[in-house]
């Protein structure tokens, strides 16, 4: 395929198997439009976009493609661990 064809978020998952069954493909449920983002985005501007869609994680896409993944408890944490560090304000998303 050489692309993201969607994302198949805990509550997407919970219920397909409700209304499908477990023989239900993931094609059928998961979320197909689902949010992006660039590498070099602050990361201020992606809990905005977590907020808006907070059981859906969002894709970090560069040119090259896919490069990871990030869901509102993750940047939780990421901020979590910069306050104690001390590095608050200049956070950005790397691949």
């Amino acid at each position: 395929w050489g692309r993201v064809a969607g994302v198949l978020h805990r509550s997407a998952l919970l219920a397909g198997l409700a209304g499908e069954g477990r023989d239900s493909a993931v094609l059928e449920v998961m979320d197909r439009e689902p949010a992006v983002v660039p590498p070099e985005l602050p990361l201020e501007e992606v809990l905005r976009v977590l907020q808006s869609r907070p059981t859906h994680p969002v894709l970090v896409i560069g040119a090259d493609g896919l490069e990871g993944m990030i869901t509102l408890e993750n940047l939780g944490e990421l901020l979590e661990i910069a306050q104690s560090l001390g590095r608050t304000g200049t956070l950005r998303i790397r691949g």
